[in-house]
This record gives structure tokens, C-alpha cells and sequence, in this order.
């Protein structure tokens, strides 16, 4: 099973954080190959959920400043996992990215049921 949720001690080490102004969230994501019922691919899936959040990245000043597809792993270990896709969301303040995502609505059910593992890394920019 995959990591799609973040851990009672992952909230809280995220809240009890020091975040001055924006930050950026780095996505690393794993597809299912096939999500059912549909019988689309947890891509497609997931590209359903890009255009829903729309509204919401808008409405919280959010961007997606860079999405990629990995090559493959140059330098670590060659069973590490290689990510169907890597994007990069800059956020204006910690505060309104919780906001963003307890917003009603938000479908956090369609991320979860497209992927099949996860990463959200929080990062400051240099």
C-alpha cells in the first residue's frame, strides 16, 4: 500500500513548522494502472483531478510552476521507485494551502483513488 495520507505526526510536524510567506509543495506520484470502475488509467484519473482543482488554486493564489515525467534514476539505487510524474505547486503561505485543501468540495478522493503511491514534499525555494 502506498502513501496517500499523511500521518498524524506528519500533520503535525508540517503545523509546528516554521513557513514564513510561499512555499512549494513537490508531488512525486505513482498511477494505478487501472482505476475501477471506470476502467481509465490512474493518469487519466488523475488529469480529472488537475482540472477540478483549478478553482481552488486560483482562489488560494497557487500555481503549478513546473510538472515533468522522470526519465529514470541517474544517480540512487536502481530498485527505487521511478514516479509516473513530478510537479512543483508554489503556495503564497502555509495557512492557505490547509485552507485550499479542508475547502469544501476540494476532490481529494479523485487523487486518491488515481494513485497508487505518493510523496508531498513541503520546500522553501532559495
Amino acid at each position: 500500500m502506498g502513501s496517500l495520507k499523511a500521518t498524524e505526526a506528519q500533520v503535525t510536524n508540517f503545523l509546528q513548522r516554521a513557513i514564513d510567506g510561499a512555499f512549494y509543495m513537490v508531488n512525486m506520484l505513482k498511477y494505478k494502472p487501472v482505476v475501477s470502475p471506470e476502467g481509465m488509467s490512474g493518469e487519466e484519473l488523475y488529469g480529472e483531478y488537475l482540472n477540478a482543482i483549478q478553482p481552488f488554486l486560483l482562489q488560494a493564489g497557487a500555481e503549478i510552476v513546473w510538472f515533468g515525467k522522470p526519465l529514470g534514476v541517474l544517480i540512487g539505487p536502481d530498485e527505487e521507485i521511478v514516479w509516473d510524474a513530478i510537479f512543483i505547486v508554489r503556495y503564497p503561505d502555509k495557512q492557505t494551502f490547509l485552507k485550499m485543501a479542508q475547502a469544501k468540495g476540494f476532490p481529494s478522493e479523485l487523487r486518491d483513488r488515481a494513485l497508487a503511491d505518493s510523496r508531498l514534499i513541503p520546500s522553501l525555494g532559495g
